[in-house]
């Protein structure tokens, strides 16, 4: 076999391992190759040594580094892997975190007392203002997000999400009563933070696992909510606020968890995202 030969399977090698990887890690891989087998093929003529013995140098380095070659290649994809995005975190953001976490509070704290308490326990009075607090906090961060992540939102997730804060709204309007959230358009707020958590997680502004189990949760407390509403066998456990209350837990705890995903910054994306037509 000629050098040339020997040469070309060596090109052949790396434009192999190195398929998938970005563009200028691949380029740059492969331009090191290339002056290796330039010097060495200039090393030979220098030597006036035959092509043969130029060819099996060529194949014994082709074999015998290709288990390095894998190697660099495996640390390639783990680096890329494990390599953060820059963050940033601005005042903004803080406050619509600050809200999350404080709304998602307050409306762990009402679903718990409203799930243990009869609803006529002087007690429950407390859970009310919580409910209303937390729904209204609630209300306020989900329009927070509409507004300061809108360049990474699709249109209509945009306003999924402004009508999602007015169903928050009208939740916090509904606590007036043991289950008047029943009767108000509280499942606006789970569709319309369900599609923000789901679109932001696209980008790394909000945690993928964390937006799956949001959307599994919302799910949830419409479907028992809802259930209570048509009188089916769910609602009539009693106290009746149990089944009601208790879903709205997980459900306040994601929103915990997004505003502590928003303190730790966003990654500031190389170009803006161009919302579709």
């Amino acid at each position: 076999m000629t050098a040339g030969r020997s040469a070309a399977l060596v090109r052949r090698w790396v434009a192999l391992y190195t398929v998938g990887l970005p563009r200028d890690i691949r380029d740059a891989r492969r331009a090191e190759i290339e002056d290796d087998l330039w010097s060495q093929a200039h090393d030979v003529e220098l030597v006036d040594a035959a092509s043969e013995g130029s060819s099996g140098d060529v194949l014994a380095r082709l074999v015998f580094g290709m288990w390095a070659d894998i190697t660099w290649r495996l640390e390639q994809r783990h680096r890329d892997r494990v390599r953060p995005l820059p963050r940033s975190l601005s005042m903004s953001t803080r406050v619509v975190a600050s809200l999350s976490i404080v709304g998602g509070a307050a409306l762990a704290v009402a679903s718990i007392i409203w799930g243990s308490l009869d609803a006529a326990s002087p007690v429950a009075i407390p859970g009310r203002l919580l409910f209303v607090t937390g729904f209204v906090g609630l209300a306020i961060a989900i329009w927070g997000l509409v507004i300061r992540f809108n360049d990474r939102m699709a249109v209509g997730v945009a306003l999924l999400g402004a009508i999602g804060g007015f169903g928050s709204v009208s939740a916090a309007l509904g606590t007036a009563t043991p289950v008047g959230l029943v009767g108000s358009w509280f499942f606006l707020l789970s569709i319309g933070s369900t599609a923000v958590a789901l679109d932001l997680s696209r980008h790394g502004t909000l945690p993928r696992s964390l937006a799956i189990v949001h959307a599994a949760v919302a799910f949830g407390v419409v479907v028992v909510t809802f259930a209570i509403w048509t009188d089916s066998p769910v609602g009539g456990l009693n106290p009746p606020q149990i089944p009601y209350a208790l879903p709205w837990l997980p459900y306040a705890l994601t929103w915990i968890g997004f505003g502590l995903s928003l303190l730790r910054g966003q990654p500031e994306l190389n170009k803006p995202l161009l919302k579709p037509e």
